[in-house]
């Protein structure tokens, strides 16, 4: 109830200027893996006394890895409230908690005020603790929103250990116990002398021996960090399985006379196709054994079944189609340093969608971070692209619909080369232990992007994604620096693109300004009612118009400030290259603040008025979301209207004349 009433509270809020305020999340260093760790939350600027702003409520999120820690409670909080008057919680990945006194009366927190601490139980590795500062909120005695000045994040690092420690026992590797002098840190010498440890907690240490007769397991979902390398002599063990897989990064060598085996857990009961790499140097097809694998060939744009006993180069992608879930088993030392492709196949008579595509993967039992802009390359653009099912993901460094951009362990994955005699590092340096998703996506920090979700009505499920985002120093025709061609995924589901003006079909598509009106291409697939929802309108500037036209349909223009779902009927096909045109200017509409229309709605009805008796040939009402209430056809001011599916609210009335269309907002 608390909550809800904060809710309110700030949407009844006005802004106005204050006094600086800082909310900061503390930060904890050099942290033993296994241990619970105190994060505060403190407050200034509103303390009354040295002339801050009392407030009446408050709100707070913070994002984290749930990788590295996991929320165990909240404590310490402030005697200056009543801990009764306090909310708060946690899914995996994200902390929440609101205050709000109970009679409403503003308090006065002293200037360094710990509001309260966030409980981790951490299990090791850095880690960032991420303030949310559009959800941090604090309302003065007015119910006023106070604006936060600054909002500082935390940090969790782990500790640097002894130089060096012995394993002996059975167990996890955080158990103490079970090491000579402590657990392992960034700078300890790991030696495993006899036993078997488990690594079901994340773990760090400068580098790693394991003995004869001895075994380590990464079990799925957590991971190790090794700076310099590991000598194993007995068995080291990546696993996975349906909840995640384990995660190795290690900077040295890979070496020793004992088994290295890493997992690859892979569901076909969803899809029955998958992309995959192996975390080896040379890896033998046999691994595939009862599956379907297939390696894609750039000069013909087809693909060609892989013989048992053919092998995989480093970092070769492979497509492996199925009916059964598998783990798949790699057994060998795997990949620690970078790997270099060289002359990747590019085809000049090939279509654009498939010139120079080619399918790599990644290389290291980790995942890694897909900004190709900062890879070694020459000749290489900067998209890639993942299977997902029955589309293809695709990212170009800063915005797509791959999540955060990161490319999983053993994920194979598309790029695209420009020309003849192109080379590309996949590095070391970018990997990272992730189970994406992530907790938080870059395009919800892009400014100028808008988001085209494609979706049969009565199958939400499967959509496809088109990006147009205008940043400046890019061009309007095609580059592979920030533009990604469209490629095209399983023709039975909805698919879009846009067009450059170079006529390029693309998944991205940046633009330096709003000069140029985009056309968008729907691909259906099967004949239905289809939904165009947009999404990003807020991070272009309200001033700048926003409208898709139906070229073959006059009557269809939409303004995508009141209406950002569409809802139409689509054949089975592909729409024409010139039917749907996204402007960024007023097109056949005209201003409603100029025409003669006057439009009202009372206890239910919504009257239209004009000055002189003008004919009506459709006039239609739309919720705010863009789906139809209402329409009809044929009507003479004055008229009178009803709709039975709109009992209030602001709803979006469209009028078409001979003179063109009007769009009016109207509040029931």
């Amino acid at each position: 109830m608390k909550k809800i009433l904060l809710i309110a509270i700030v949407a009844l809020a006005i802004s106005q200027v204050r006094a600086q305020v800082t909310v900061a999340l503390g930060s904890a260093y050099e942290v033993e893996a296994g241990t619970k760790v105190y994060i505060p939350v403190t407050v200034t600027g509103l303390d009354l006394a040295n002339g801050g702003t009392p407030i009446t409520a408050a709100e707070f999120h913070v994002f984290y890895n749930n990788l590295n820690v996991g929320y165990d409670t909240t404590a310490n909080i402030s005697t200056l409230t009543s801990p009764g008057e306090w909310i708060y919680g946690a899914s995996s990945i994200e902390y929440g908690s609101s205050w709000i006194d109970d009679n409403l009366n503003p308090l006065s927190f002293p200037d360094g005020t710990v509001l309260f601490e966030i409980v981790f139980d951490y299990y090791g590795g850095a880690t960032q603790l991420d303030l949310d500062s559009v959800r941090c909120i604090l309302v003065d005695a007015n119910f006023n929103q106070i604006p936060v000045a600054q909002v500082i994040d935390g940090v969790i690092t782990p500790a640097p250990g002894s130089d060096q420690s012995v394993w002996n026992g059975n167990g996890n590797w955080t158990t103490a116990a079970n090491w000579s002098n402590g657990v392992p840190g960034i700078n300890t010498i790991a030696i495993i002398e006899s036993g078997n440890t488990e690594i079901s907690s994340n773990a760090n240490c400068k580098s790693m021996t394991v003995n004869a007769s001895c075994s380590v397991r990464v079990m799925p979902g957590f991971a190790l960090s090794i700076s310099e390398g590991i000598t194993n002599n007995g068995i080291f063990t990546i696993e996975s399985d349906a909840t995640g897989t384990g995660s190795v990064i290690s900077n040295g060598s890979t070496s020793g006379t004992g088994t290295y085996t890493t997992e690859q857990f892979v569901d076909f009961s969803l899809s029955g196709v998958h992309l995959i790499s192996s975390p080896l140097p040379v890896t033998n097809a046999d691994v595939f054994s009862g599956m379907s694998p297939e390696e894609f060939t750039e000069s013909t744009a087809s693909w060609q079944g892989l013989g048992s006993g053919e092998t995989l180069a480093n970092a070769q992608g492979i497509r492996v189609t199925s009916g059964t879930t598998s783990t798949l088993v790699f057994n060998g030392p795997f990949n620690s340093t970078s790997v270099s492709l060289s002359n990747p196949g590019f085809s000049a008579s090939n279509t654009d969608e498939f010139k120079g595509l080619n399918l790599i993967g990644n290389p290291f039992p980790s995942a890694l971070i897909a900004d190709v802009a900062t890879w070694d390359k020459s000749g290489v653009g900067n998209g890639v692209y993942i299977w997902d099912d029955y589309r293809y993901k695709c990212w170009n460094g800063s915005i797509g619909s791959l999540t955060d951009g990161i490319i999983p362990a053993m994920q194979g994955f598309m790029v695209r080369a420009d020309n003849v005699g192109a080379n590309l590092v996949i590095p070391s340096s970018s990997r990272i232990h992730s189970n994406v998703p992530l907790y938080k996506k870059s395009n919800e920090n892009e400014s100028n992007l808008l988001v085209f979700s494609l979706q049969k009505k009565d199958e939400p499920e499967y959509f496809d994604e088109a990006f147009i985002h205008v940043k400046a120093g890019t061009i309007n025709d095609y580059s592979s620096e920030s533009d990604v061609i469209k490629l095209l995924g399983d023709p039975s589901y909805p698919q879009i693109f846009s067009l450059s003006t170079d006529s390029k079909q693309l998944a991205i598509n940046t633009q330096p300004d709003f000069e140029n009106s985009i056309p968008l291409v729907l691909k259906s697939g099967t004949a239905g009612k289809y939904q165009l929802i947009v999404s990003g309108i807020e991070s272009i500037n309200p001033e700048i118009p926003l409208y898709l036209e139906d070229k073959l349909d006059p009557a269809n223009i939409w303004d995508f400030r009141f209406i950002q779902n569409i809802e139409f009927d689509l054949a089975a096909g592909i729409s024409t290259n010139n039917r749907y045109v996204l402007h960024f200017k007023t097109v056949g509409i005209n201003d409603p603040d100029t025409d003669s229309f006057k439009v009202f709605a009372d206890n239910g009805l919504i009257y239209i008025q004009s000055e002189n008796q003008k004919r009506l040939e459709q006039v239609e009402l739309f919720s705010v979301s863009g789906s139809l209430l209402g329409s009809c056809e044929n009507l003479t001011t004055p008229t009178v209207i009803r709709s039975e599916k709109c009992s209030g609210g602001i709803a979006i009335l469209r009028i078409r004349t001979t003179e063109g269309i009007f769009i009016k907002k109207v509040i029931l």
